[in-house]
């Protein structure tokens, strides 16, 4: 009896040991549960960080790629071109047969047959990419008649630069305020040289280049398209509340303005004389993928460039979480939070690795990795009927941004990529 009663006892303190045990991992586990439950409300909804209210949107994608939209692997077939020598060739301009572009690092460069030189600089020396605001990055470019670059610099405003003697020459800064908001984020134009008129797109009245992660999280109407007049020096906004103006381009006639609205996935036509002045209507709709820049193509219609392609059933991992605006907010405050932890231990312990995390972490840069990689043009007749596509489906040159049509070729920038490509037109047809 007195062994039996020895192991039952025996047995009584193991099971108790182990309730025990198994209650201080379960109160472990629950304090664990509740401090990641405090942490997530105080990103979602304490006060002081960083100021986004994401909305709720829907994405319309057309159903499949079919007719025009038939998928090919015309962009595959393209040639690189300068691979290396230019980071990031956002827009493309022709001048006396060589192309301008702006680089990642603030530089306005030329590429005249295979050599690639830099002209001017819109910023300072700097850092690049962890000191973007300092480099400059100059977006859409423009040459008047008389061989004058005008440049809308995310950073610096709307310039104008000599590109025989490289200096630049600020016509509006980052500083001028029209109709109650200071520029914020200059991102493309185009001008009217008969009535001396530059029109330019200001991407977002709260977001600036390199918080533009933020701006496509919050989905928000801030975007605005801004007219400077070159001889009064009077601006106006001509059009507001768009969902990021990205690439502008005025009618041949000079009658209107067509502009990319990114965030709707949409090109809107804002017609500038008669009884509809100043009121925008729908060009081209439903793309399967968001616009960039638009540019003239030798059709009498347009190339328009479009910074990812997929249709209803090749939705990206941001197309989900485009009905779960709390989410998409604890994602960009996380970012920005985990970031201040890292600046804050950089101070203590200085570290290369740590400082690119902490501005990765910052820009969030990730969300690129939530958006698919797949690179796609588009041509529109006059009327913004898609008459037709180039796709790259393995993605092989995603992050398209503006199509430039010179004799026979393409060629097409990106706001990534460290190269530009080149497509013969004669190896494609025009879709039926």
């Amino acid at each position: 009896m007195s062994i039996l009663f020895l192991y039952q006892s025996l047995d009584a303190f193991i099971f108790c040991r182990y309730v025990l045990i198994s209650m201080g991992i379960i109160s472990l586990g629950l304090k664990f549960i509740f401090a990641n439950v405090l942490i997530i409300l105080y990103i979602a909804y304490g006060p002081g960080l960083l100021d986004i209210q994401p909305q709720k949107y829907t994405v319309e994608l057309p159903k499949r790629f079919e007719g025009v939209l038939k998928q090919n692997d015309d962009l595959n077939q393209a040639e690189i071109l300068y691979q290396g020598k230019i980071s990031g060739p956002e827009s493309l301009a022709l001048y006396k047969g060589d192309i301008y572009t702006g680089t990642a690092d603030g530089n306005i460069v030329k590429i005249s047959k295979d050599k690639v030189s830099v002209v001017a600089k819109t910023g300072k020396n700097c850092e690049q990419h962890l000191e973007s605001p300092i480099c400059g990055r100059p977006l859409g470019l423009r040459f008047d008649k008389k061989g004058n670059l005008y440049v809308a610099d995310a950073y610096y405003g709307i310039l104008m630069v000599n590109i025989d003697s490289g200096s630049v020459e600020t016509l509006l800064p980052m500083s001028t305020e029209v109709e109650g908001k200071t520029l914020k984020f200059p991102d493309d134009l185009d001008i009217d040289e008969e009535q001396g008129i530059i029109y330019f797109s200001d991407g977002s009245t709260k977001w600036p280049f390199n918080r533009i992660a933020y701006l496509l999280l919050e989905h928000s109407n801030c975007g605005r398209v801004i007219s400077f007049n070159l001889q009064t020096k009077e601006t106006k906004v001509v059009a507001d509340g768009l969902y990021f103006s990205n690439g502008i381009q005025l009618t041949p006639d000079k009658s209107a303005l067509l502009i990319a609205e990114w965030g709707n996935r949409r090109i809107l036509k804002l017609p500038l004389k008669g009884l509809k002045k100043e009121k925008p209507e729908v060009f081209s709709d439903k793309f399967p993928g968001e616009p960039d820049n638009i540019r003239p193509s030798s059709s009498g219609g347009y190339w328009v460039a479009l910074s990812t392609g997929r249709n209803a059933s090749s939705l990206g991992k941001l197309d989900y979480l485009a009905e779960y605006p709390l989410v998409r907010k604890i994602m960009a405050r996380f970012s920005l939070f985990a970031s201040s932890c890292l600046n804050y231990v950089l101070q203590i312990w200085p570290s290369p690795m740590l400082k690119d995390l902490a501005f990765k972490a910052e820009s969030f840069a990730m969300i690129f990795q939530l958006i698919p990689k797949y690179g796609l043009i588009l041509e529109l007749n006059s009327n913004g009927e898609i008459i037709r596509s180039m796709h790259s489906p393995d993605g092989s040159v995603p992050f398209l941004t503006e199509v430039l049509e010179l004799s026979d070729s393409l060629y097409v920038g990106s706001f990534i990529n460290p190269f530009l490509l080149r497509i013969k037109l004669k190896m494609n047809s025009v879709s039926s």
